[in-house]
């Protein structure tokens, strides 16, 4: 194009260009989340096995979770001195790493899920008076062995969030289920493969995540121990005492259950669950279920059913997700990084952190949690973000501050708070208080805000496409206005070149009777004489006339344009200073 010939037509092409990408980067951020219709979703819970009671009396000792954690305080496995890798990590706090057996020896058992003590707040039904449960913490592992499958393990750490220089010591429980008695002994079955072991301690329940069937329950008031370890260091079984297994339509049929998380946003409390999904064209789909004073997730009995109907539910346009969290008013959410040129994820890079509120878009923060995290859990009372390592030899547990990961709370804002209600909503950051963070309360939107159905990727596809297309027309619209532009310019400068369209100097342009030469209509001047000038005046040098103005008529005669060419038969030119066409010299004679 001739347009690329001067350095100014390029460098408005690559302003073209930067306009461009500026445009498809707004729109297609506007597909953050997109909240869905959870109008049909529902957690349906089994009944409580009754047999528990029966077998506690069958089992070797019988343990609340009080009596557990002070037999851990007594005779757990110390825990080791975090690493120089954890404490590298931006905004790191405190951490620790677990003894050699369970940090390298047994790298078929990899943590998935972490908990804290202030998950079990609300309504802990057996929780001492001298508080013993602070600072307690819990990470659910997972047995990855082909041959061999001892299914899932909790392990309660003592002291687990307090200061590095604290004792921290801690114990293993197998999670069964149905388990029976034969002779003297208590039989059971292993929790399937299936579970992804999310984990969340409240009350005296813990609740596991099992990505094909829902959530399982375990009472904390009924931990027996065994006569004959149940897997390597495990003398302590855990029953499952009730599942909650999914209730969805179609459109949801591909949910997994792969992370869970007690969800603070509301009063009371509500479990959150996400699925997983390495899929970049697939969003991650957020359900919310409340619970009920009893701090468990129903609200509503169906004849002799429980149920529990979803309350809140989004899509979000981040995958491989591995846990959330809710603190400060935001939703910390952690995902695993890819494999460069590959959407799988990389197991052995440290934790991505997205912090985001419904409605609002983020960005990423790259390698703020611990390597190849299991997920993320959350201490109010110091403001602490734990992630846990699930890569052998990296297996760790580490705190970050959470609040330094607010946009305006550090030097690096991570969070970009612009609204997806509108297009043409301007950013907004949450008022800070008076302790530096934003304000806490019910953020839980209605379903005015944009319900939608959401098919899938819909958020994710209808961004950049608008962006796109928007993009596009704004550009071939500025190309157009630019190319027009310069074409007028060009002719513009044609005619100043050789006079077309133009006023002549004491006249205008006109033409004879023949349409062949141009004639100049005359003025007036202050006494009624005609005055005339000439546009091609070649002639002599009148006597009376000095040879700079002779030069001058001369240039200007070259300026003006003969509308039709002059006949070779009829050579005439046109004297100014006697106003009459006069027969062309066959030589124009030189300036005296």
């Amino acid at each position: 194009m001739t347009m690329l010939n001067s350095p100014k037509s390029r460098c408005r092409l690559l302003h073209l260009a930067f306009i461009f990408g500026v445009l498809q980067c707004l729109f297609s951020s506007f597909s953050a989340a997109l909240q869905v219709d959870h109008s049909d979703i529902r957690l349906l819970e089994t009944n409580y096995n009754s047999a528990l009671s029966t077998l506690d009396s069958k089992a070797d000792q019988k343990l609340n979770l009080a009596e557990f954690l002070s037999v851990v305080a007594k005779d757990g496995l110390r825990t080791s001195a975090p690493a120089e890798d954890d404490k590298g990590l931006k905004f790191y706090l405190k951490g620790f790493r677990w003894n050699a057996d369970d940090e390298k020896a047994n790298p078929n058992w990899e943590p998935q899920g972490v908990t804290t003590w202030e998950d079990s707040l609300n309504g802990l039904g057996d929780r001492p008076a001298d508080d013993s449960y602070k600072t307690a913490m819990a990470v659910a592992w997972k047995d990855t062995s082909s041959t061999s499958n001892k299914g899932i393990r909790v392990t309660f750490v003592v002291n687990g969030t307090a200061a590095d220089s604290a004792q921290k010591r801690y114990g293993h429980i197998l999670l069964v289920d149905e388990p029976s008695v034969s002779g003297d002994e208590i039989k059971f079955k292993a929790i399937p493969t299936s579970t992804e072991a999310g984990l969340i301690w409240h009350g005296s329940w813990l609740y596991v995540t099992d990505m094909k069937n829902g959530i399982r329950a375990f009472d904390l008031s009924h931990i027996w121990r065994v006569k004959n370890e149940v897997a390597p260091g495990v003398k302590y079984i855990l029953p499952q005492a009730r599942m909650y297994t999914p209730s969805f339509p179609e459109r949801h049929k591909t949910f997994n259950f792969a992370f869970i998380a007690l969800d603070r946003n509301s009063t009371p409390p509500g479990l959150l669950v996400g699925s997983w999904s390495e899929d970049p064209n697939q969003n991650t789909l957020l359900i919310k279920f409340p619970m009920d004073t009893s701090n468990r997730p129903l609200t509503i009995k169906e004849g002799d059913q429980l149920r529990s109907n979803a309350n809140w539910a989004y899509e979000i346009d981040i995958e491989r997700v591995i846990g959330i969290t809710f603190a400060n008013g935001y939703y910390y959410i952690a995902r695993i990084p890819a494999i460069q040129g590959s959407s799988q994820p990389d197991r052995t890079a440290k934790g991505s952190l997205f912090v985001w509120r419904a409605g609002f878009t983020v960005d990423e923060a790259v390698g703020v949690l611990a390597r190849a995290p299991g997920g993320i859990a959350y201490t109010k009372d110091q403001d602490e973000l734990w992630s846990v390592g699930s890569r052998s030899g990296f297996r760790s547990i580490v705190a970050v501050k959470a609040s330094n990961h607010i946009k305006g709370n550090n030097e690096q804002p991570i969070t970009r708070t612009t609204s997806t209600n509108s297009a043409t909503s301007t950013p907004t950051q949450a008022d800070p208080t008076s302790s530096g963070l934003p304000p806490t309360g019910s953020l839980d939107p209605s379903l005015s805000e944009g319900t939608s159905g959401g098919g899938k990727s819909k958020a994710k596809i209808a961004g950049p496409i608008a962006g796109t297309l928007i993009g596009v027309g704004l550009v071939t619209g500025l190309i157009i206005f630019l190319l027009r532009k310069r074409r007028r310019t060009t002719k513009k400068t044609e005619e100043e070149n050789t006079g077309t369209g133009n006023f002549y100097a004491g006249g205008q342009q006109g033409s004879n009777a023949d349409g062949e030469i141009p004639v100049v209509k005359p003025e007036l001047d202050a006494n009624g004489k005609e005055q005339h000038y000439s546009e091609l005046d070649t002639t002599a040098v009148p006597t009376e006339m000095k040879a700079d103005t002779w030069e001058n008529e001369r240039q200007r005669a070259g300026r003006m344009p003969i509308r039709k060419p002059v006949p070779a038969t009829l050579p005439a030119y046109y004297e100014s200073h006697r106003g009459s066409y006069m027969q062309q010299p066959a030589e124009l004679p030189s300036p005296t």
